[in-house]
């Protein structure tokens, strides 16, 4: 996957989703219609009354601007919803750059990974389009040039391992946040999970029937 040559600096962020829009993660009345932001100064704005822009966004003496992280760790240790769904924005326009993330003018969602999730492939299909998708939020944010460096949160998946015997199942742990392997596949004989009510902590997936486990790898 090659960036896009046109934008030089990339970040990452998070949506909180919500009506199956992308929303923003610090202003709630904020969504990004077709993939794209433009920043505006809300300083000296209330809940019952948006003030008008002191100056244009970003600035440095104020902290308005379009916020993203140059590294997944940082975001995923701020925004509980990076544990769903991540996004690389291009930055356009005028960007105050930092340690560990930027603000920008004006933003351009360009790629995107989620968890396995029909309704969130949807959403980004349709208020992102012409993003890139990934399988991996490790391999997106280094595709970007970030630091893609993941602290994994197991995932026990199970599938079946062999068509012609249906109670041989492959056990495999991936990163629920990033899909990498940890750990060999094994395979062990079980009962056939379509005979059997599946629990709450489990659900299907593209890769089969994943059973969350939300702890460090």
């Amino acid at each position: 996957m090659v960036p896009d040559v046109e934008v030089g600096r990339f970040a990452l962020r998070t949506f909180a989703l919500y009506k199956n829009r992308l929303r923003s993660v610090t202003v709630l009345s904020h969504f990004w219609e077709g993939g794209v932001c433009e920043a505006r100064c809300y300083a000296g704005s209330t809940m019952h009354r948006i003030a008008p822009p002191r100056h244009p966004a970003p600035d440095e003496e104020c902290k308005c601007g379009i916020y993203g992280t140059l590294s997944l760790q940082a975001l995923r240790s701020q925004y509980v919803d990076a544990r769903k769904s991540v996004a690389v924005f291009a930055a356009e326009g005028k960007t105050i750059i930092g340690d560990t993330g930027l603000r920008t003018a004006a933003a351009r969602i360009v790629a995107y990974w989620h968890a396995p999730d029909w309704q969130l492939q949807g959403i980004y299909e349709r208020h992102a389009p012409g993003a890139a998708r990934f399988d991996r939020a490790s391999e997106m944010a280094e595709a970007y040039g970030l630091d893609g460096a993941c602290e994994h949160s197991r995932m026990t998946m199970l599938g079946n391992a062999d068509d012609n015997d249906r109670y041989l199942a492959y056990v495999l742990e991936v990163c629920n946040w990033c899909g990498a392997q940890l750990g060999s596949r094994t395979e062990r004989y079980v009962y056939p999970v379509d005979y059997l009510p599946p629990p709450e902590e489990v659900r299907r997936t593209a890769r089969g029937l994943g059973i969350l486990v939300e702890e460090p790898a």
